[in-house]
């Protein structure tokens, strides 16, 4: 009897594996990017990387620095032209964060409360709390609404000082000299430029994670391609907000700039309109 009940929990976690893996197969070009292969008892697994799943947890912090409260929906932060609308984990399933429905594994629903409440990102399964996250309730919760098995994680807990204009106002008062602080007194009031910026911090996450993938940072001239991976926030039919004009990394006003640092360390900045920078923190 042992021996039958080792047999069938071996038989069920492969069956676990199988399914687990097969997600993987066909991952390289459709949302998930393996980026190593490891092999343990049970076979080979791929160690991956997915442009979405950054995306899903930033594009709402990335409101909240421009218009200083969280977005009511998802749909808010796509209406705002801040992500694309076809984020994906498995290339073929687009994620609909607002329906309420948890339709499977490549699935996630964005839970609004309040607007100045970290919203909370919900996924199938259960996820593993370090022992930080678990002394703070907050970091996670379980919606009796959902299916079970589903978990509800917070996103970080912004506060005014990440806010793009708050930072400029607080910048000018601590330093009044505007020849110091030129770009915070000529865009720290610019909507537009403040959307750029949270696209720009967007564009530096999703970079992190495409040199994992690739061993290198996307340059300048990479833009087609950086777009084309998914690892980028906006797509090349979106408009930029300060221009109304596709994104481009040119040089032109308003333009990104993807800048490799003589130290080693990796950043992207936005042109101003005066031969300047729009400075994001």
């Amino acid at each position: 009897m042992s021996c039958m009940r080792t047999k069938s929990r071996f038989f069920l976690l492969c069956m676990i594996f199988v399914v687990f893996y097969s997600g993987f197969s066909y991952a390289e070009d459709k949302g998930m990017y393996p980026i190593e292969v490891e092999q343990d008892y049970y076979g080979e697994f791929a160690m991956s990387k997915c442009p979405s799943l950054v995306f899903i947890s930033e594009a709402p912090q990335a409101y909240f620095k421009v218009f200083g409260e969280w977005p009511e929906t998802f749909q808010a932060i796509i209406d705002e032209g801040l992500i694309r609308d076809n984020l994906t984990i498995d290339g073929e399933h687009v994620i609909s964060p607002d329906d309420g429905i948890l339709d499977g594994y490549y699935d996630r629903l964005y839970i609004y409360r309040g607007p100045q409440t970290p919203p909370q990102i919900a996924t199938m399964g259960s996820v593993k709390l370090s022992e930080n996250a678990q002394e703070h309730a907050d970091s996670t919760g379980f919606i009796s609404t959902l299916p079970d098995g589903s978990t509800a994680m917070s996103l970080p807990n912004l506060k005014p000082l990440h806010v793009y204009a708050e930072q400029s106002k607080r910048k000018l008062e601590s330093d009044p000299d505007l020849n110091a602080n030129a770009s915070e007194a000529r865009y720290g009031g610019n909507l537009a430029a403040h959307k750029l910026m949270a696209i720009a911090y967007m564009c530096m996450v999703g970079s992190g994670e495409y040199h994992a993938v690739y061993g290198t940072f996307p340059a300048n001239e990479d833009w087609e391609q950086f777009v084309d991976t998914g690892f980028c926030p906006v797509t090349s039919d979106m408009l930029n907000p300060a221009t109304g004009m596709p994104f481009n990394t040119d040089g032109s006003p308003f333009s990104l700039d993807f800048m490799h640092l003589p130290n080693g360390s990796f950043t992207v900045s936005v042109h101003g309109d005066n031969g300047d920078y729009v400075k994001a923190w």
